[in-house]
């Protein structure tokens, strides 16, 4: 989540200032007119070496279920909105979640809708999440809508740990591996090095490439530290900025094994909160727009953004989701189906039970693949630096002669 800073006129004509935590200036149009104002200016609010929100501002998914799932509780028993607030507030553990529901209690006692003091906190609560409790008070089905969020939490929850899962392990063993590698460069080569010094004798060459290695590591260790660290800190702070958010995700989408799976989670995303907008009753164009913001993909964000113009301008969605290369035939096909049925919901979400599936077996997959990959190349290192140390102790006097 990036801070924006915006001006903004409200339908008064009075000028209003603040600023709004989201993913890009589209989302904080999006969360400024939902709020009934009118957008003059927006710019990204400048930071130094901060990695951003989590995501869901200190309340863990399982804390934002629980509280979603008992306000549909109350608010289904017909306790009035503040009301059921004020109870969530006594009920509640997680102390930024207790602060959240008084701040929007005193906002809807001042006069605000649900919605609108939800928005006023973006890094907890998604776009998806407000649009979908404003179609649940326009419509009168708030409980319902409550629900629905709470199932859609707990999905993308699932998602996300299945995609952390499968990229974590191999980043763990492979730091593992290089610390071990270092410590051996370190402290270990340079204690033969000296052994090799004191006989004069010449070196294989393996073991001459691995003392040069050594040498460079030992004399070198501070800056290698420093470079190790530093560039790859700033290259992940450029990837972070929207300018580079198109290079993450390309990078990301043409990696060997890591790519298809990439593609599938976004895919996941876009359709399970597509379908969860739809059944709460928002109108395409909006779900569109949304859907396409939580794909977490720039590409497909981008191509959500031609399927919802195609959409305004009188096209089917099915029709024009074919016209996107990066958006699979099986999408634009079930909601064909669900157009002509007039069930468009339902096959979303089945394509998204699909996809989150196909994320299941590929991490998996991938798990049980890369840990023999990573075993033989690490087995490699070690075997290069072990075979490299003994080559010139065999040849020192009285060590040949005993084989």
């Amino acid at each position: 989540m990036e801070t924006f800073l915006f001006k903004a006129k409200r339908p008064t004509g009075q000028v209003v200032s603040g600023k709004v935590q989201a993913k890009d200036k589209n989302e904080v149009i999006y969360l400024l007119n939902a709020k009934k104002l009118e957008v003059i200016h927006i710019e990204m609010k400048k930071r130094m070496f901060q990695l951003g929100s989590g995501g869901t501002g200190g309340i863990s998914s399982k804390s934002l279920v629980h509280f979603t799932r008992q306000m549909a509780f109350l608010i289904n028993a017909g306790v009035p909105v503040v009301q059921s607030l004020q109870i969530m507030k006594r009920i509640t553990k997680d102390e930024v979640l207790k602060q959240v529901v008084t701040d929007l209690a005193n906002s809807i006692e001042k006069g605000s809708t649900f919605a609108n003091a939800l928005a006023s906190y973006p890094s907890i609560f998604s776009s998806t999440f407000v649009s979908i409790i404003e179609a649940g008070e326009m419509g009168g089905s708030l409980d319902i809508m409550l629900n629905r969020l709470a199932e859609y939490i707990e999905e993308s929850a699932k998602l996300k740990s299945r995609m952390l899962k499968a990229m974590m392990y191999p980043s763990f063993v492979l730091s593992v591996g290089m610390i071990i590698v270092v410590v051996i460069m370190v402290k270990v080569v340079p204690q033969f090095t000296s052994i090799f010094s004191s006989s004069n004798m010449k070196l294989p060459p393996l073991t001459q490439l691995l003392i040069s290695i050594s040498d460079a590591f030992r004399y070198n260790l501070i800056w290698i530290i420093v470079f190790g660290f530093f560039i790859p800190f700033c290259f992940i702070l450029y990837l972070r900025s929207p300018m580079g958010r198109s290079l993450k995700d390309q990078l990301l989408m043409i990696t060997p094994v890591i790519g298809p799976l990439v593609l599938k989670n976004s895919l996941a995303r876009f359709s399970r909160t597509f379908a969860c907008l739809l059944l709460g009753g928002v109108n395409v164009a909006d779900a569109l727009k949304t859907s396409g913001l939580t794909s977490n993909n720039f590409f497909i964000e981008k191509s959500i953004t031609n399927v919802r113009n195609e959409v305004m301008r009188g096209k089917s969605i099915a029709s024009s989701l074919k016209k996107e290369p990066i958006i699979p035939t099986l999408i634009a096909d079930m909601v064909a189906i669900g157009e002509e049925t007039g069930n468009t919901e339902a096959t979303l979400t089945k394509v998204a039970e699909f996809y989150e599936e196909q994320v299941k077996t590929t991490s998996n997959a991938i798990s049980e693949l890369i840990q023999p990959v990573l075993i033989a190349v690490l087995g490699g290192l070690v075997g290069f630096i072990v075979i490299a140390l003994y080559l010139p102790i065999f040849k020192l006097p009285g060590v040949a002669g005993g084989f």
